[in-house]
């Protein structure tokens, strides 16, 4: 009986050294997956910065080309309520007959191959931008047989009526990827003051 019970308490000890070992090495599996897991975090949030440095880049190259679109618009906003010897009737004329093509400064812009996760969303942005620049020539057209600074603040207002909503639909959707990574609210419309 002696050599049995040592027999067992030797099977014990042994059964309680591999519970040991097993319950070390789950210990280090554990800590190792944390570390992985840091380290994924880690990148991940590397890469979302470097994203939105990217977006902000692409803005900045959208708010250009916008400025560009947007020149002979300002030119008309210069003039509008303007009187006497302050509204020049031939650069009034002049504006009107470059906001045909003014939407031509978009046409370059295209999404950087960096921003590829993000591709499908800004191109759906920068259609809603280009459309509100397409309702802006065409309010243009309409109303550009103005004689004073008077009507030309009419026309300019009906004019900017007519893009708004395009704009602000590019402008949430731009902005709902710069949220994804992290940004402050991007105001395009800064652009549209130049």
């Amino acid at each position: 009986m002696n050599r049995s019970v040592k027999g067992l308490a030797l099977f014990v000890m042994a059964l309680a050294l591999v519970f040991g070992v097993v319950a070390c090495n789950d210990s280090s599996n554990g800590k190792s997956d944390d570390k992985k897991t840091e380290a994924k975090k880690e990148n991940n949030t590397d890469k979302k910065k470097q994203l939105a440095g990217e977006l902000s880049n692409f803005a900045f190259d959208v708010q250009t080309a916008i400025s560009q679109a947007y020149a002979p618009y300002a030119v008309l906003d210069g003039y509008a309520g303007a009187e006497g010897d302050a509204y020049v009737a031939q650069d009034v004329k002049d504006a009107f007959a470059q906001t045909k093509d003014s939407a031509s400064a978009l046409d370059n812009v295209t999404v950087p191959d960096s921003l590829s996760d993000y591709k499908t969303d800004l191109e759906a942005a920068l259609k809603d931008l280009k459309d509100s620049f397409a309702k802006r020539a065409e309010a243009a057209a309409a109303n550009a047989n103005v004689k004073d600074g008077k009507a030309l603040a009419d026309a300019v207002t009906k004019i900017s009526s007519a893009a708004q909503p395009s704009f602000d639909s590019f402008q949430t959707k731009f902005n709902d990827v710069a949220k994804k990574l992290g940004l402050e609210p991007m105001d395009f419309t800064k652009a549209l003051s130049n």
